[in-house]
């Protein structure tokens, strides 16, 4: 109970800024509930990004960790930010992380009734691997599955990394991009053909 109390307390002046990134060495939340919360409409933002609550009751922006999802009003937004939503929302959830990002949040892996929700993400085809990001050695391998399999957004329609979609706009991408997207969506075709 001891080591809990610490561990909270370490998060919370971290979370508050209170402590620099360089004096913890790991912070570890055991549980948080991922649910309504009244100082926001919805719990979770997009499919990368939600509020937890812990179990005293101070809330912690999450964003999760190693990947990225489409924005919201990007095409399979929507469906990344359900997904997430019917892993997490309303259950209990453990997750670990070390560091903020930019806009406050703690990266985090995070887990919802022991399914490992940055993994399943990949795996799903509800998120890219965010390369630049990414520690996690097994993530390429599962996203190049993801993609052979034409899963999720894989086998969409224009599906564009969130990277480049925040970078150039909506409907300005590399041409390099344009045609390996093309080929994605005309080989996922075929094997959809195919299998019929």
């Amino acid at each position: 109970m001891r080591r809990l109390r610490h561990i909270l307390a370490s998060a919370l002046l971290f979370m508050t800024g209170a402590v620099a990134q360089d004096q913890l060495d790991f912070i570890k939340l055991p549980s948080a509930i991922l649910s309504q919360s009244a100082s926001s409409q919805q719990s979770v933002k997009d499919g990368d990004s939600l509020i937890g609550q812990s179990a005293d009751g101070f809330e912690i922006n999450i964003r999760l960790a190693h990947i990225d999802t489409p924005e919201t009003h990007q095409g399979f937004g929507d469906a990344a930010t359900q997904e997430l939503s019917r892993l997490c929302l309303g259950k209990m959830a453990q997750l670990s992380g070390t560091q903020k990002d930019g806009f406050g949040r703690l990266l985090a892996e995070l887990s919802c009734d022991n399914i490992d929700v940055n993994q399943h993400m990949i795996e799903t085809g509800h998120a890219w691997v965010y390369d630049k990001y990414n520690s996690r050695l097994t993530f390429p391998a599962l996203e190049k599955s993801a993609a052979e399999n034409c899963a999720g957004l894989w086998g969409a329609k224009g599906a564009q990394p969130p990277w480049v979609y925040r970078k150039k706009g909506a409907d300005k991408y590399a041409e390099t991009s344009q045609a390996q997207i093309a080929a994605r969506t005309a080989r996922c075709a075929r094997i959809t053909l195919a299998a019929r």
